[in-house]
């Protein structure tokens, strides 16, 4: 991680989180698969959302290390995520849902992408997990394969005046070398004239114990490709990537 970070120049999403999706015309209050339901959190998901958070397996792996003290602790985090336009040094949009069984409502999850700038390598960040008694059941791959089709088919592009053509908008990024994926020719998404192009891509870290999470990860056409120390939890971690274009294409019968 002593690397100096550089500059790249890639895309990111221009239209970001399900309630901007219920702004037009093509209105998406949730995602739904075959078995889950993906949608925002509201206010009365509190109750199941704190059952989660007292759950030590379920909240192993986040920034806490811990479950929730009380409710009030998780009413805490609850609001961030309802208020995440508004709340001050939160992403301006909604990425991140609870995950709910489809014929039942019930909340089992929660997943999305958490933070648009990770502190690892600089591209956004993403992440699940489950509560107990769902693991094991294929709904993380399945959240994963859902919310990352979901990702890669918001707009990044702005019409460049000829009817019916359109170009991407090109974002300056700064990343860590380590984690960047160089754009080829054939990559005709980035025709832009300065700055290094890089695919773009959605980071996770997972544990080196955590070996459900990394076999979800393969099953999610994610790769590892390095292990180092996340800057605010001190412990190695491994890195893994799915890269734009360079991923392969799910069932749409998810």
């Amino acid at each position: 991680m002593s690397k100096a970070w550089i500059t790249v120049t890639t895309t990111l999403p221009q239209s970001l989180g399900l309630h901007d999706r219920c702004t037009s015309s093509n209105c998406q209050p949730e995602i739904r698969t075959k078995r889950l339901s993906i949608r925002p959190f509201t206010q009365s998901d509190l109750t199941a959302f704190h059952q989660l958070r007292s759950q030590p397996e379920f909240m192993k792996y986040t920034r806490n290390g811990r479950p929730d003290l009380d409710i009030y602790e998780t009413q805490e985090k609850l609001d961030s995520l309802i208020n995440a336009p508004s709340s001050p040094g939160a992403l301006p949009f909604y990425t991140y849902f609870g995950i709910f069984l489809k014929a039942t409502g019930e909340l089992i999850g929660d997943g999305g992408v958490h933070i648009l700038a990770s502190p690892a390598c600089g591209w956004p960040e993403f992440g699940c997990k489950f509560g107990n008694g769902y693991c094991g059941s294929g709904y993380g791959t399945e959240f994963l394969c859902a919310f990352t089709t979901w990702w890669w088919n918001l707009p990044r592009y702005q019409e460049d005046g000829a009817e019916g053509s359109r170009k991407p908008i090109p974002v300056r990024l700064r990343v860590h070398p380590d984690s960047v994926v160089w754009a080829d020719s054939g990559d005709d998404y980035l025709y832009v004239d300065t700055g290094r192009r890089a695919v773009e891509q959605l980071y996770a870290w997972i544990a080196p114990d955590n070996y459900a999470s990394q076999r979800m990860a393969i099953k999610g056409c994610l790769e590892h490709f390095i292990t180092w120390d996340y800057p605010i939890k001190k412990l190695p971690v491994m890195g893994w990537r799915q890269s734009r274009y360079r991923r392969s294409i799910y069932p749409s019968k998810l």
